[in-house]
């Protein structure tokens, strides 16, 4: 089956509205950006690779070569800039996750290599690398690292921080 490859595709063009709407203004705080892109640096991603890769299966073209043939497909079609190593998670569910910003990785579960068709795959993988374009795990690690913030303020400023943060972050929830 031919497919059609998206060239330039933006996170803008396939993105519900409401995940805009709830992207926009974490998109809007660069410092947090900032402080949870320093996070990484300092090892937190290091430490979610280490767990993620030390006991799952990395997916090549010499062990999987159709999963890895899937990956670089979906890659193609979504026009990703790098292809994301891939793992294997033994699981029975069926479900992909995705980890890292600097380096994003995707871990599938056993389950959804042993029951679902190369198709079923594409759209899980596709479904995974359109976290990444999107910067999904950046933004959800932003949304973990705002409250941790508004305590540390609040306890800073007497409360005073505490009561803005609790603001911010009601606006950013709704």
């Amino acid at each position: 089956m031919q497919r059609k490859i998206l060239k330039d595709l933006k996170s803008y063009q396939y993105e519900h509205p409401f995940d805009k709407k709830a992207l926009d203004p974490l998109k809007s705080y660069k410092f947090l950006e900032t402080l949870v892109r320093a996070f990484n640096a300092q090892g937190i991603e290091r430490l979610l690779r280490i767990q993620y890769t030390g006991s799952n299966v990395k997916v090549n073209e010499r062990n999987f070569p159709e999963i890895y043939y899937t990956l670089c497909e979906a890659c193609s079609i979504l026009d990703m800039p790098f292809v994301p190593k891939l793992y294997i998670q033994w699981s029975y569910g069926i479900n992909a996750m995705t980890a890292g910003v600097e380096d994003p990785i995707i871990v599938l579960n056993s389950g959804a290599v042993d029951l679902l068709s190369r198709e079923e795959l594409l759209f899980i993988i596709g479904h995974e690398l359109g976290h990444i374009k999107s910067m999904h795990v950046l933004y959800h690690q932003m949304a973990q690292v705002f409250p941790i913030l508004g305590e540390i303020v609040g306890s800073i400023t007497l409360g005073a921080g505490k009561l803005l943060s609790t603001g911010l972050q009601i606006a950013l929830l709704n």
